[in-house]
């Protein structure tokens, strides 16, 4: 559908590549092509049986793409992270057995500042393309934490626990999960999820993110 705001704000403020500044692309083909993708590979972190990284965090491309979509709030930049996982995920040869996909969910005030959740944006790109169910509405977070960036290992997992509910406990009973988020640091955050789905006898968990800070 033709939007005339939309239109009128590419004028003025005109998409470029975030990487060589070619206008018309947040990121062209030839700067995404340059992000290397991880070959399949993953570790175990306690109830999460295995996190798949599907790139290095130490390329400056990437890290641009992760940063305009998380803090500057490019919801269209999406797509081409969401790519990447994909991308990485065609590769896993044992791929879990009908997963349902989870995002890790924002608080609703963290969530009305933003105006969107990037790990759902990342998580329903990922399912559509998978065929897989996505259960975006699974887990709530009850709690509204500090931001875990700002905290040391010890204070992430404090700041974490106790943060999370699950809406439909019957529901998770003997099914495999997929959690995706954007960025693994000290994965505190995807195990306090983990640890719940497990509580209530969920069979499988992986983790899937695009990179491992």
């Amino acid at each position: 559908m033709f939007n005339p705001l939309k239109l009128l704000l590419n004028i003025l403020f005109p998409i470029e590549c975030i990487s060589c500044g070619k206008e018309g692309f947040f990121i062209c083909d030839n700067c995404f092509d340059i992000i290397k993708i991880n070959e399949q590979g993953s570790f175990q972190n306690e109830c999460i049986s295995q996190v798949h990284v599907s790139a290095s965090y130490h390329q400056k491309v990437l890290q641009k793409l992760i940063h305009f979509f998380k803090y500057q709030f490019i919801k269209d930049l999406g797509f081409p992270l969401s790519k990447i996982i994909t991308i990485y995920y065609d590769k896993v040869e044992n791929k879990l057995k009908s997963p349902i996909v989870i995002s890790v969910p924002l608080h609703k005030i963290r969530q009305r500042e933003r105006c969107f959740n990037q790990s759902e944006v990342l998580g329903k790109f990922f399912a559509d393309y998978f065929k897989y169910e996505f259960k975006n509405d699974l887990i709530l977070r009850k709690v509204n934490t500090k931001h875990q960036a700002d905290l040391k290992r010890e204070e992430r997992l404090k700041n974490i626990g106790n943060a999370f509910v699950i809406k439909n406990i019957d529901f998770v009973k003997s099914k495999n999960f997929i959690i995706i988020d954007d960025v693994y640091t000290t994965g505190s955050t995807v195990l306090e999820i983990a640890k719940l789905l497990k509580q209530y006898e969920a069979n499988e968990v992986w983790v899937l993110v695009i990179a491992k800070n």
